[in-house]
């Protein structure tokens, strides 16, 4: 089959690096951008997900174990938290960062702070605003 003849002006006429480019190349090329924007836009959907999850996980742990200010049972519910979570999901809920989890929602205690950050954050991961670990898994100085 033979391309028209306008079309192949059309080429003759649109560069020497599109001439050169057969229309099949063409073609991957646009297919493999949607591909990588669909990958994109995944990935970012994905992270704002487990963003307001962690949150809400850091959050729960916070109210319930630290709101009743019991630091030592509340390493203890974390460490079993930690390996009921870590046995059913991997290693994503070890106990060293469901203590990640607190210090997020500690840091960002206003759900409407953290939907806002959740936009924001596109490739990036959190980092907390200072190295204090929470109250619960401190290790006591001693004297």
């Amino acid at each position: 089959m033979r391309r028209p003849r306008d079309f192949q002006k059309w080429l003759a006429a649109s560069g020497p690096w599109l001439a050169r480019k057969p229309l099949a190349a063409l073609q991957l090329d646009d297919v493999r951008k949607l591909i990588a924007a669909a990958r994109q836009n995944v990935a970012q959907a994905v992270n704002a997900s487990l963003v307001t999850l962690y949150w809400h996980i850091g959050n729960r742990i916070r109210q319930e174990v630290l709101g009743a200010g019991r630091a030592a049972y509340g390493e203890q519910i974390v460490n079993s938290l930690s390996a009921q979570l870590t046995a059913e999901y991997g290693r994503g809920f070890d106990r060293r960062n469901l203590f990640h989890m607190i210090r997020f929602a500690e840091a960002f205690p206003d759900e409407n702070i953290v939907s806002a950050l959740r936009r924001q954050l596109s490739r990036t991961r959190f980092t907390p605003p200072s190295k204090s670990r929470p109250a619960i898994g401190r290790k006591k100085k001693r004297s």
